[in-house]
């Protein structure tokens, strides 16, 4: 997976991520509000110090953070193409 290349893509969804479910006195999320194109530059700096692991880890947290709305975009797409399924429930993990 090429998680830097796909990083600026995320960001503005994961800060509005940290803002709605973290701590708003966090000085890192108050860092990256004040400075979006900067937090990604940071953040790709962060990355790219982090093992396989744990990119593989960030990235099943990502995925398990928003899986209502794949579970609903999968569903949609089940729907849309005339396939009778209801995926009610799913999770990301690493397979090593």
């Amino acid at each position: 997976m090429h998680y830097s290349s796909n990083l600026d893509k995320y960001v503005p969804n994961l800060l509005k991520h940290m803002k709605k479910t973290g701590d708003t006195s966090n000085p890192l999320l108050k860092a990256a509000e004040a400075a979006p194109n900067a937090s990604a530059l940071v953040l790709k700096g962060i990355l790219a110090t982090m093992t396989k692991k744990q990119k593989e880890d960030l990235a099943c947290m990502l995925l398990n953070t928003n899986i209502d709305s794949i579970i609903n975009a999968l569903n949609n797409l089940a729907t849309n193409n005339g396939m009778v399924l209801d995926i009610e429930s799913a999770e990301a993990k690493v397979i090593r």
